[in-house]
């Protein structure tokens, strides 16, 4: 096989990203709960305030509160998630290439396809929530450190430049998301090791006072811009006293917790056998995060936050999947690379055959034991999966790369796109009762937890649990001036609601469909 070279993997890879973006623009019925809030508060951004019950941090919602009037917020939103996905798929290729500039082009194609069709990031790509520009942030700073350490490595002057604009992207990574103080430490400590360390004992105090010491100017101009960067916020409010980090103490956290949590991690590239790749090349990926001490450290505070955090798994590894794609691209460029049918590494065909059928097994086991939706719940699609998994570990006992690729472009793509489908219709019914409601007059009461149905009707609605016994009397609902009543089962498919054992109540309107399985109503209804 013929493989494109130079500029041109980087055009055909941007033109093929673009495209798949494009096409999977306006996929989703309606956005997750939280993204409604997000809009909420740029909405509040646009008078000047924000919200004060809103616990995120404020800079996506200040680039949302950017949209013209005569673009509809959700529409706007989505395309500036497409510019950040743009952006870091840019950055993504720049960092790969300054990592490894004498990696085959083949391997960087198949860093392309894994970073493209991740089922992680290109999930979270196309919703608006702040993961993806969160991770352009990540990338910049770490591309940004990348750029300032191969200056010092040949020998030009230290330039302050870097310091400035490396404190100004971690500010904006905090006020993206709280992890940014992550990105924050990672970067520090990047900067205080720029050529990494052979072992633990180079982290010694020793070093690290002739690393803070050696570059105290620069130091010092990192953490000023970032200080600086951050004091309208600190001073408007305290991003330590957010309810966020009051969350996990609300979490049930178990031995399951644990498991979805391994699970997770094993198979956040798309590809059952990546940890193959991983144990096989681990001599190179110690190397490889040894020599980069901003992203082994941001790796491990994120996969601890992760462990620590699991309620936002799997969305919380979006941040990490560039770098571990580009450590996984590593790793399949070593074993392909080598003469011998089996990588130095291992002891014979038979270890291989068994860590990728064993990785396989599990990954099974996941989906039926702890029912993740992004290891693809769909049946047909995951027994395709598993087809193209087993077709995938004979083309690695065979070293036929050819038929490594292609299986694992195939695998991909019925990855993604069905955890992409299968969600596709969340909150569906609920967000078309929301628009249609709306146009109605008079206060209206609703029984919607997430944000969706606050977002529609803006002012007139009332959050009211009509479905209680108390909440949802005649005389309450009088009380309230309410004229109609939305109910809706979307955070509830076992609930039931009976029209004829209220006759106060009059149908308007009935939304109802079956989603995966589940069958999802809201009712409109009039109070007589």
């Amino acid at each position: 096989m013929s493989w494109f070279k130079g500029r041109e993997v980087f055009l055909l890879g941007l033109v093929f990203f673009v495209l798949i973006h494009l096409f999977l623009f306006n996929i989703n019925a309606a956005e997750w709960g939280d993204s409604y809030r997000i809009l909420r508060a740029a909405q509040f951004v646009k008078n000047g305030t924000y919200p004060d019950d809103e616990k995120r941090p404020p800079l996506f919602s200040i680039i949302l509160a950017t949209n013209p009037s005569t673009i509809e917020p959700v529409v706007w939103a989505r395309g500036v998630m497409f510019v950040f996905s743009v952006g870091s798929f840019i950055v993504f290729l720049k960092l790969l290439s300054l990592f490894f500039p004498d990696m085959k082009q083949r391997f960087k194609i198949i860093g392309v396809v894994l970073f493209t069709l991740n089922p992680v990031f290109l999930y979270w790509s196309v919703r608006v929530m702040a993961d993806v520009p969160f991770s352009f942030l990540v990338l910049l700073a770490v591309y940004t450190l990348m750029r300032w350490k191969k200056g010092l490595s040949l020998r030009s002057k230290d330039n302050p430049f870097y310091y400035v604009v490396l404190g100004f992207i971690a500010a904006l990574s905090v006020l993206m998301r709280f992890e940014g103080f992550l990105l924050t430490i990672s970067v520090l400590l990047g900067l205080v090791f720029p050529f990494g360390v052979r072992s633990v004992s180079e982290f010694s105090l020793t070093a690290a006072i002739k690393g803070i010491f050696g570059r105290a100017k620069g130091l010092f101009a990192y953490l000023l811009a970032f200080a600086i960067a951050l004091i309208p916020y600190i001073m408007y409010r305290n991003p330590l006293s957010s309810k966020y980090f009051a969350e996990p103490a609300h979490r049930t956290y178990d031995f399951k917790t644990v498991l979805t949590y391994a699970a997770s991690l094993l198979f956040v590239f798309g590809l059952t056998s990546a940890f193959f790749f991983v144990y096989a090349s681990r001599k190179s990926i110690r190397e490889f995060l040894s020599t980069n001490v901003a992203v082994a450290s941001f790796l491990f505070l994120e996969l601890l936050l992760i462990l620590l955090w699991p309620a936002a798994i799997p969305r919380l590894f979006t941040a990490i999947v560039p770098f571990a794609v580009i450590i996984l691209s590593l790793a399949i460029a070593g074993y392909f690379g080598t003469s011998s049918p089996i990588s130095d590494f291992l002891s014979g065909k038979l270890e291989m055959v068994f860590i990728t059928l064993a990785l396989l097994v599990i990954y099974a086991i996941s989906i039926f034991a702890l029912g993740l939706q992004f290891l693809v719940i769909a049946k047909y699609s995951f027994m395709l999966i598993v087809l193209l998994q087993l077709i995938n570990i004979y083309a690695l006992t065979r070293k036929n790369f050819n038929l490594f690729g292609a299986t694992l472009f195939v695998s991909l793509v019925v990855w993604s796109f069905s955890v992409i489908w299968v969600h596709k219709d969340i909150f569906k019914v609920v967000n078309e009762a929301g628009k249609y409601a709306a146009t109605l007059s008079g206060r209206i009461a609703y029984n919607d937890v997430s944000a969706v149905t606050p977002w529609n009707l803006g002012g007139k609605g009332v959050f009211i649990d009509v479905v209680d016994k108390k909440q949802g009397t005649y005389e309450k609902l009088k009380e309230e001036n309410i004229a109609y009543v939305l109910v809706t089962n979307e955070h509830n498919p076992e609930l039931s609601y009976d029209l004829t054992k209220r006759p106060y109540l009059e149908l308007v309107k009935k939304f109802e469909a079956d989603i995966n399985g589940s069958h999802f109503f809201t009712v409109v209804a009039r109070v007589k």
